[in-house]
């Protein structure tokens, strides 16, 4: 059983977008991606030397995927993370 429902998190247009297959831009995401991303903003800094600029991170788990998304937001440095869910194609 999950601790996150996609109804919970979209509006109506949302969820029928999210229905049909696009992603959809939510709040949060379940615990166990959260777990399974820990670690990923640090380790891309030490491979890469420097933040994650507009990176994606893909997980699928509950016939959903889920995406976290690393947008840089005004001047270089400011990166805000934004989660989206779709259905598991």
């Amino acid at each position: 059983m999950t601790d996150w429902s996609p109804k919970e998190e979209m509006g109506l247009f949302g969820y029928l977008k999210f229905k049909f297959g696009f992603w959809v831009q939510v709040s949060s995401l379940p615990g166990w991606v959260y777990k399974a991303n820990d670690g990923y903003y640090e380790g891309y800094i030490d491979k890469h030397g420097q933040r994650p600029y507009d990176v994606e991170n893909i997980y699928t788990g509950d016939n959903l995927e889920y995406k976290i998304f690393y947008r840089t937001v005004g001047a270089p440095g400011h990166i805000n993370e934004e989660y989206y869910a779709r259905l598991n194609r």
